[in-house]
């Protein structure tokens, strides 16, 4: 089981960088920016989630 602190610098160290690449280039509106954010909360909750909550929210992802 990976710690909690592990998942976090995973994410600032790799996954981050690779969704935010060139963005200085980017004309950053409101929009894109929800869209990061979302995104970011999403990949956040599913790295924390027990797998029993995962499965759970998986399952209710699918019902939408």
């Amino acid at each position: 089981m990976v710690s909690k602190k592990s998942k976090l610098k995973l994410y600032w160290s790799i996954k981050r960088p690779i969704v935010t690449y060139a963005c200085e280039a980017w004309v950053l509106k409101e929009t894109i920016k929800n869209k990061l954010m979302v995104f970011e909360r999403e990949v956040l909750r599913k790295m924390f989630l027990s797998y029993k909550r995962k499965r759970w929210y998986m399952e209710n992802q699918n019902k939408r």
